[in-house]
């Protein structure tokens, strides 16, 4: 089995992250600075899943060969 500990450690910060925002006032939103940041972290965030698409998710099914069963639908 894979050691997922730094998967689970960027997943837990990303969302870390977007929900010390969630709870803030549109006004702090529209700060410049505070856009830059949530805009690099929706592309971190989008950059990390698409690596995980292309690289670790392949590489977990290869591993579980007949053992994998589909996690949705």
């Amino acid at each position: 089995m894979p050691d997922l500990t730094v998967v689970t450690l960027i997943h837990t910060a990303i969302r870390r992250d977007l929900e010390a925002f969630a709870d803030q006032p549109p006004e702090l939103a529209a700060r410049p600075a505070v856009g830059r940041y949530l805009a690099a972290l929706t592309g971190q965030s989008h950059d990390h899943h698409k690596a995980e698409d292309e690289g670790f998710w392949p590489l977990l099914r290869a591993a579980a060969g007949d053992q994998a069963e589909p996690v949705i639908g």
